[in-house]
């Protein structure tokens, strides 16, 4: 009996910290796929946390429909959302404004509707600085000689984010290299003091070469690096032997880089830091307040 009443009592508690209102304000993540995003478990740890009427929701929206998507934000009062992949460019143009960041990044991760009005936000580029600033084996940035895989928005929060912090030299490693050169000029004149360029995966001289001296290297693809044949992309043997490996994503299923430079002796880190750090800021962004660090990392070790 006394079993029941304490299940009874932690129930009607549960309820009562997740009863939705119509006072109750919507945030939430725009994606697709979107179903294996974490976010939604940290944001809504924080917000039962800090006593927030706030709720947390994954929205799977496809590129057909990400405009009448964004315009829901207003219609429906949104709060704001956090915006994934494949939508962080694509969402640019049905914003009223575009913080200074995320323009010249090209890249929105965070929307803040602040009465009827869309502001864009990149939180991705400190993001990820933070999570490798944090980790036990971080490596020194300052002067560093970095190599990216990918071009895509995520990738260049990450050189944003490492130029900011004085590294010396970027290597973007992408499929055509024509596509990032309007860029690269922009961020050339940005930081002009971190040498920057771009080769396709075809040039595996030069990539071979820039491995052997890269401090940092980061995958910020969305797609396995291993083909169906068990093919690498991109050949990893001339790799740095004091090279520090991070890879932006964090699935189970999609940690081979993670893996193999555990098994070759590199430090590693997957995506989870920079999820958290973004996360922290885009909190902040939607609700005013600093959320608990460690109650939003723990309900992502949760998830793991």
């Amino acid at each position: 009996m006394i079993e029941e009443e304490k299940y009874i009592k932690i129930s009607e508690e549960w309820s009562r910290m997740h009863m939705i209102t119509g006072e109750t304000r919507i945030t939430g993540i725009f994606g697709f796929p979107v179903e294996h995003s974490l976010s939604p478990a940290m944001h809504n740890a924080a917000y039962r946390e800090m006593g927030l009427n706030y709720c947390y929701v994954p929205f799977s929206v496809t590129k057909e429909h990400l405009s009448a998507a964004v315009n829901s934000i207003k219609a429906l009062n949104l709060a704001g959302v956090n915006v994934t992949s494949p939508h962080k460019e694509g969402v640019l143009k049905h914003l009223d404004k575009i913080a200074p960041e995320a323009s010249f990044l090209e890249a929105v991760n965070t929307i803040v509707n602040e009465a009827g009005i869309l502001t864009g936000y990149n939180t991705d580029y400190l993001g990820y600085v933070e999570g490798i600033r944090k980790d036990a084996a971080a490596p020194e940035i300052k002067g560093g000689r970095i190599t990216i895989l990918g071009g895509g928005g995520a990738a260049r929060a990450v050189a944003y984010g490492l130029a900011a912090a004085g590294a010396g030299e970027i290597l973007f490693i992408v499929r055509n290299p024509g596509k990032l050169a309007y860029w690269l000029d922009k961020f050339k004149k940005r930081f002009p003091e971190t040498e920057v360029a771009a080769c396709s995966f075809e040039e595996k001289k030069e990539i071979g070469c820039h491995l052997k001296k890269t401090t940092i290297l980061t995958n910020a693809l969305p797609v396995s690096l291993v083909d169906s044949r068990g093919k690498w992309l991109v050949d990893f043997s001339s790799l740095n032997k004091g090279a520090f490996i991070s890879d932006l994503r964090y699935a189970a299923d999609a940690a081979e880089l993670v893996e193999w430079g555990k098994a070759a002796g590199y430090r590693v880190q997957n995506g989870l830091p920079m999820l958290l750090e973004q996360g922290i800021l885009s909190f902040e962004l939607f609700t005013g307040k600093t959320p608990p660090r460690e109650v939003m990392e723990e309900a992502l070790k949760n998830r793991i």
